[in-house]
Parts: structure tokens; C-alpha cells; sequence
């Protein structure tokens, strides 16, 4: 039987229990992150299925058979149609994954699936890049990866390695990585969509901005200390007071709930600038929404297209940490003209809505002599009678807008803005509701203005005659420091605010920290999750590489992959040389040399002198001198008697010797 014949398949070879259960853990290590993204069930399922294999390869149980594991399959087949709906998309997609991860396990007999199964979880680790990009994720995941090559090492070698072992030899594999991961990343080129053009589901729950505006949404809202977004500013930020963050313009009021309303009849409203434009990037977070934020007033911006009411929308949903650049005007005159259709449109109210703010509004519009003394008129009766900014506003009942205004007349800015709008409409000026954001603090670490959803504010614009749109906010008039000081300094220090809206949390050590950890995450983003294409474009200008397609990036990818591949090899091949040759065993050589011609080969298993004795068998009428010379070449080998007399003896023997059968 051949060698090759002797040496056991990849069907054939025995799984090493131990081995196979370091694999199922390390698979599941991958899947545990699934647990808290859309759909646990089936990573649960997955998990059921790993630790079942697991189980069985330590007890030498059985596995299940085949028919019982063809109906399991159809059954998580159904399962995902049966929560998703469909098949397609990232979640079905991944939960599939995930579901015929565990039933793979449950079939695992040899090597070749043990292989198949660590590959799917290398898979299962990229699939968890789809949910969250941030530097644990990353971490984790790379612990994983090495757990799993950890796992594989110990299938293909004996059970003599130790655990230690392996992820050490898996961990200098992924160090010996990197060059070509970064060869990669740098080079691969980006795709202007989505990861993998995958849609996102729709029904993600995001903390952020809504398209709509109900009392008590901003109250809740706020009390999140999530990141919204960063901003960095050519030079430095707008001072606190001009922070407004524009998002998306409402304009429908259904009673209740403020609404974007289509913007097909509307004209592009015009922008007259009346100061220099301010130029900034901004890094925003997912939101699911299609809309991002721009200072008060957008003029200009890379890939986002302008609404006609001076919303930015991207063309596709925001499913990923998104870097934009914007020209924003701080002063501005926005559409001095309005058509009869937007007006009707920014006049607009239910019939029966709001009947004593109608009347009130009613009794300042006989009374004042213009549009800005209704404005007035409004602001002041905000200021002078009694009305609060809290976070915990009483419910509202019946009218909301009568209500707060006569009733409990204590709430946040969605209230003040979504009142004072219908009184301006109630008054036949032309109203509406912006939401978005106001503020943001500055980290001197990054150099960039961090906005957290607790900055989530709403305001009103009206339109004068003469102006155009002018902001206004409301909010104002109750807490002018809700402007000027940001939210901590108009909250205060209440007992029910949260630890981090408190007017002495950005003077307090765990702010500080907060900072910090902000400043790592946005170089990371930065750098890392949000190099698309247009970073990517920035890198090859500043390598005086500009212009170049994508057919020569994938060049330059693999030139770098082929000469990092080359410089391995060169480094295996020098650190796998063969010793350096002693005078003695360059002399030894010459016979190995001469016998080998005879066919009389030594094996890497054999000694001197069993190969000389075995070599003697072959060839008895030289059998005498060549245990001679292997006499003298042992001892001067062994012996430590390899001198120059004796190396030259053995050299003269060797040169004298004839060899025959």
C-alpha cells in the first residue's frame, strides 16, 4: 500500500472529541451576539443545535439521522418565511444562516464538515457587522476569529497540542494578517450603496428624530444620551445660540400629530445669503431615515439632494454611520415670495382644532397693526403667563393645543412649536414646524462638535411679508437658556432629570471620560466604518494617485497582495534553509552522493550506521570499506574527533572506495 493510499481522507479521518467540541463553542461564541439583534429565536436555534453536537461528541452519543434532520431543515425554512415574510434581505438571510449553522452541526462526521461548519461561522462573524460596527463589536469578534482558527488547527493535528498552543499559533496567523487586511481595506473598492446592497429592514427600531411630532415624543427623546451625530468645522463652530440642526419641515397638523407633508407643487425655495458660508463634515449615525441634518440654513452639500422647504435626502435610507460635507448660511433670507399653494399649505388646520387658541389668536390679529405684532403678541403670551419647560409635562386632554395653552401649560419645545404654530395659522400667517436639533459640545479631543438625541429640539417658521421664512422658536420665550445654555442649563438640576442633563454634568469627571471614549469612537469611524468612497478617494489624492478607476485600485490590490504573498514565501524559504554544512558533513555528503546513484538512498528516519548496514546488503564486495568509513566517519561525528587529520582521512577513503555488488 503507497503512502498517499495509507494516509487517511478528510471522510475518513477520526474526529478528535475534544477537538470538535472547542469548535462548536467557538462557532457559538459567533452566534451569542445574534441574541440581541432582531430576531433571537433563531440564534437561539443555532445555539440548541452547537450545543447538541457538543453534547453527543462527549458522550459518543449517535447523531440524529438523516430524515429527522431534512424535516428540521424544513422547518426552519418555514420558520424564517413564516417571521420574515420573505427570504430575501439581511434578517431572513442571516437568521437562515444561523438556522442551518446548528442543523450542520447536528451532521458533522468527519473532518470535511467540521471545515464546513467553521467556515459558516467565519460567515456568522461577518453577519454581525451588519448590526453594529463599533470598537467592542470589533474586538469581540476578532477574539472569535481567533477562537475558531484555534479550533480548525486542532481538528488537523493530533490531540498532543494543547489549547494554549493552538490559539497562539491562531493568533500569530491573524498578526501575519494584517498587512494583506489592510492591502485590502485601503484598496478594495467601495461600493456607494449599502453593505452588499442589502435592504434594510424597514421596521428597525432607532432612537433618533421621527417624521412626525406628537406632544411628549421630544420629552422622551431627550432623556436619551445617545449620539446623534459629530460635526467638524473648518475653523471653529457657530457659538451655541446659532446650533440649530434643521431635519425634517412639517406641515400637516391632523389635531394631535404634526406631519412632512409631499413636497410635488411645491416651488424650490430661494436662498439669499446675507453672510459667509460655513463649511463642516458631518458623521451621523443610523437612523433608518432618509433625511440628514444641516445647520440652519443648507445651502450646498455632497451627496444629499435639497427638498424645496430645504430638507437634505439621501437616496438611500441611513443603515450605517454616514459622513457628509454641508455649506450651511447662518443668516439668510429664505423665499420672499410664496405661491398660493404653499400658503394654503402653511395655513392649513383641522376644522374643529384648537377653538379657543383660534379665538384667541383671532383677538391679536383685530389688534395688531402687522404679521410680526401677532408674533409678538404670542411670544409674550408665552413669557408672561406662567407657562413651564419640563420634562414631565401632565397628559393633555381633549384639544392638546387648547389644553396646554389654557390648561396645564407646562411642556417641552414640541409643545411651545406645535402651539405657537397654530396660533400663527389660526391668525392667517403662514406657520410651520422644523424639528431637528439645538447645541452640541464641543470635545476638544476630536476637535468636533458632539450632538446627542437629548439635543433633539422643534421650533416654528413663519412667514412675513417682505422676509420670508423667519425662524422661531417659542421654546425660547418660556426658557431663554434652553438657547444660550444648552438643555442642562435650562433643566437645571431637578430631581427628575437624568445624571447627564444636569447643569453640572459637562463640568464633571465622567463627562470628561464620556469625551474621551467619544473621541476614540469618532477616529474610529472616522478612519474605519465610514471609509467610503469618498475617503477613499481623499487617500489616493494624497498618494498622488487622483483619478484612477476602479480597475486600477483592484490592479493596485492585487500587485500589493502578490508582492505581501512573495515576501512570505521569501521569509518561509530563509527561516526553513537547510543548516549550514560542516567540513565533516560536506565530506559525508560525497559518499550519501555517490551511493545515491546506486539507487542506495538514506531515509530521514535512518542512522549512519543502520544506512551503511543496509547499504552493505546491497553491496557485499564493498561492504568491508564501507564499514571502515562509517566507523571513522561516527567517531569523528560522535566522538568529538573531527579534526582536520581526521577529515582528510575520511575524505581519502571516500575518494578510494569502489563501490560494487
Amino acid at each position: 500500500m503507497s503512502q498517499a493510499a495509507a494516509k487517511p481522507s478528510l471522510e475518513l479521518r477520526p474526529l478528535p472529541p475534544r477537538a470538535l467540541q472547542w469548535l462548536m463553542l467557538a462557532v457559538a461564541l459567533a452566534v451569542v451576539p445574534h441574541l440581541f439583534f432582531t430576531a433571537p429565536v433563531f440564534a437561539i436555534g443555532a445555539l440548541l443545535g452547537l450545543g447538541l453536537r457538543a453534547w453527543l461528541a462527549g458522550t459518543q452519543r449517535g447523531l440524529p439521522g438523516r430524515g429527522l434532520l431534512i424535516l428540521l431543515g424544513l422547518l426552519a425554512l418555514f420558520g424564517v418565511v413564516a417571521y420574515f415574510h420573505k427570504l430575501t434581505g439581511r434578517d431572513p438571510g442571516v437568521a437562515l444562516l444561523l438556522l442551518m449553522v446548528g442543523l450542520k452541526a447536528l451532521e458533522t462526521r468527519n473532518l470535511r464538515d467540521c471545515m464546513l461548519v467553521a467556515f459558516l461561522g467565519y460567515f456568522i462573524v461577518i453577519t454581525g457587522f451588519f448590526y453594529s460596527q463599533s470598537i467592542p463589536a470589533a474586538l469581540y469578534m476578532t477574539l472569535v476569529v481567533v477562537a475558531q482558527t484555534a479550533a480548525l488547527i486542532g481538528l488537523t493535528q493530533s490531540e498532543s497540542g494543547s489549547p494554549k498552543e493552538r490559539l497562539r499559533t491562531a493568533l500569530w496567523l491573524l498578526v501575519q494578517s494584517i498587512p494583506m487586511m489592510i492591502v485590502l481595506f485601503l484598496l478594495f473598492p467601495r461600493l456607494p450603496s449599502p453593505l452588499a446592497g442589502l435592504q434594510q429592514n424597514e421596521q428597525i427600531a432607532r432612537t433618533g428624530l421621527s417624521d412626525t411630532m406628537t406632544p411628549g415624543a421630544f420629552a422622551q427623546l431627550v432623556q436619551s444620551n445617545a449620539v446623534a451625530f459629530r460635526a467638524t468645522f473648518r475653523g471653529n463652530p457657530p457659538p451655541e445660540a446659532a446650533r440649530y440642526w434643521r431635519g425634517p419641515v412639517l406641515w400637516f397638523y391632523d389635531g394631535r400629530t404634526w406631519h412632512m407633508t409631499h413636497e410635488r407643487g411645491m416651488t424650490p425655495e430661494r436662498l439669499q445669503r446675507t453672510a459667509d458660508a460655513i463649511h463642516y463634515t458631518v458623521m451621523m449615525q443610523p437612523t433608518n431615515k432618509h433625511w440628514v441634518l444641516a445647520l440652519d440654513m443648507p445651502g450646498a452639500t455632497s451627496d444629499a439632494q435639497m427638498t424645496a422647504d430645504h430638507m437634505l435626502l439621501t437616496q438611500h435610507p441611513i443603515t450605517d454611520v454616514h459622513q457628509y460635507t454641508v455649506t450651511s448660511y447662518l443668516k439668510y433670507t429664505l423665499d420672499p415670495k410664496l405661491t398660493k399653494y404653499e400658503q394654503r399649505l402653511a395655513l392649513q388646520l383641522p376644522r374643529n382644532a384648537a377653538p379657543r387658541a383660534r379665538a384667541l389668536a383671532g383677538r391679536w390679529r383685530a389688534a395688531a397693526s402687522d404679521d410680526a405684532a401677532v408674533v409678538r403678541d404670542a411670544l409674550n403670551y408665552f413669557h408672561t403667563q406662567g407657562f413651564s419647560y419640563t420634562l414631565s409635562p401632565p397628559p393633555l386632554q381633549g384639544d392638546p393645543i387648547d389644553d396646554f395653552l389654557f390648561g396645564t401649560r407646562s411642556g417641552f419645545c414640541e409643545y411651545y412649536a406645535g402651539s405657537f404654530v397654530v396660533l400663527m395659522r389660526a391668525a392667517g400667517i403662514p406657520a410651520r414646524v422644523v424639528t431637528g436639533y439645538l447645541g452640541g459640545e464641543y470635545n476638544p479631543l476630536g476637535n468636533y462638535l458632539l450632538v446627542r438625541q437629548s439635543d433633539a429640539h422643534a421650533w416654528a417658521e413663519v412667514w412675513l411679508k417682505g422676509r420670508g421664512w423667519v425662524r422661531v422658536d417659542p421654546t425660547a420665550a418660556v426658557s431663554p437658556e434652553r438657547v444660550s445654555e444648552g438643555i442642562g442649563g435650562a433643566l437645571g438640576n431637578a430631581a427628575n432629570v437624568p445624571s447627564f442633563l444636569r447643569q453640572d454634568y459637562r463640568t464633571s469627571l465622567m463627562n470628561r471620560l464620556s469625551m474621551v471614549w467619544d473621541s476614540v469612537n469618532f477616529y474610529w469611524n472616522d478612519w474605519v466604518v465610514a471609509f467610503g468612497p469618498e475617503k477613499q478617494r481623499e487617500l489616493l489624492e494624497r498618494l498622488g494617485l487622483a483619478g484612477y478607476g476602479p480597475a486600477a485600485l483592484i490592479g493596485g490590490m492585487v500587485a500589493g497582495l502578490a508582492l505581501l504573498l512573495t515576501l512570505y514565501a521569501g521569509i518561509f524559504a530563509w527561516r526553513n534553509r537547510p543548516a549550514r554544512r560542516t567540513p565533516l558533513e560536506r565530506v559525508y555528503a560525497g559518499l550519501l552522493q555517490r551511493l545515491a546513484r546506486l539507487d542506495i538512498q538514506r531515509q530521514p528516519y535512518e542512522g549512519p550506521t543502520d544506512f551503511i548496514r543496509r547499504a552493505s546488503r546491497q553491496l557485499p564486495a564493498s561492504a568491508q570499506a564501507l564499514r571502515a568509513i562509517n566507523d571513522l566517519y561516527v567517531q569523528a561525528r560522535y566522538g568529538h574527533a573531527a579534526n582536520d587529520t581526521a577529515i582528510a582521512e575520511l575524505k581519502r577513503r571516500i575518494a578510494a572506495l569502489r563501490l560494487e555488488h
